[in-house]
């Protein structure tokens, strides 16, 4: 289990941002920290007439998830730290930056059932949610008892159906084809995934929520960059640490939120036809 990253507060137009995690499994001499071993799903694929069906998951079961505490940030549809690039993307809540101050592109528009969203760049309320964003990708980075992401492929969670848990990669995830996060029936189902590197979504794959299961409890945990692919659709919030891109055509149910870690530092980037509505 790795340190969690310091928490910086930044409220005023000078704020820092948390430098990378440790890498290599190091920890500060002065800390001692004690994780309780994660818990191992078993996948069993079902063989009709020579095919096999999606594989069903059959894991131990799993203390419920509190959902993450946002607090401001959880106003935003889109927040960066150095820059956004932006497409004529579609939104429905905050545009926020801090501590850059950049937006290049064709301008953005709030959604008409939106009005009250608001742009705050390079602001004292920007530097706030920023700290915000901090706290709650600790959080979500820091939880234990995870079980490891579901996948068929290699790295690939494509084709699965989800019940709500705390899952765990310490790779790059990929996503191919269909996702589904089912509630099972559970009142306010949470699904929180932790992803150690890269998040990729590929052409035209979909995540669909399925019974009880919420946009806004929706959380992927990004140890790096997440990028979603073409005709792509995504629910929930990405906190990634360093940068999110939407390639064309590319549209989130929740919100895309980067810390800006890491040499990237902290962009997120438009390629056209996106549209973002923050549940």
């Amino acid at each position: 289990m790795m340190a969690l990253l310091p928490v910086a507060l930044m409220v005023g137009c000078n704020g820092s941002i948390p430098s990378s995690p440790k890498s290599s499994g190091g920890m500060t001499p002065t800390q001692t920290v004690t994780s309780t071993p994660r818990l191992t799903p078993t996948i069993t694929p079902t063989n009709l007439n020579g095919y096999t069906s999606t594989p069903t998951i059959t894991s131990t079961p799993q203390t419920a998830q509190a959902p993450l505490t946002l607090n401001t940030a959880g106003n935003y549809s889109v927040m960066a730290a150095s820059k956004i690039t932006d497409a004529g993307e579609i939104l429905c809540g905050d545009i926020g930056e801090f501590p850059g101050s950049t937006i290049t592109g064709v301008v953005y528009t709030f959604a008409a059932t939106c009005s009250s969203s608001v742009a705050n760049i390079g602001t004292a309320p920007a530097s706030i949610a920023q700290a915000a964003l901090t706290l709650a990708y600790n959080d979500a980075r820091g939880r234990l008892n995870a079980v490891p992401i579901p996948t068929v492929a290699v790295g690939d969670m494509g084709g699965q159906a989800i019940p709500p848990g705390l899952y765990y990669s310490g790779s790059t995830i990929g996503i191919t084809g269909a996702v589904t996060l089912d509630g099972n029936g559970v009142t306010n189902p949470v699904f929180i995934f932790q992803i150690g590197s890269g998040l990729t979504t590929a052409t035209g794959s979909q995540v669909v929520l399925k019974g009880t299961a919420t946009a806004a409890n929706v959380y992927w945990q990004v140890g790096s960059s997440a990028t979603l692919g073409p005709s792509s659709s995504l629910v929930g919030t990405i906190l990634a640490y360093t940068s999110i891109t939407l390639n064309t055509g590319a549209t989130l149910n929740g919100q895309a939120l980067a810390m800006g870690g890491g040499a990237v530092g902290g962009a997120v980037v438009f390629d056209g036809s996106n549209t973002v509505i923050a549940p």
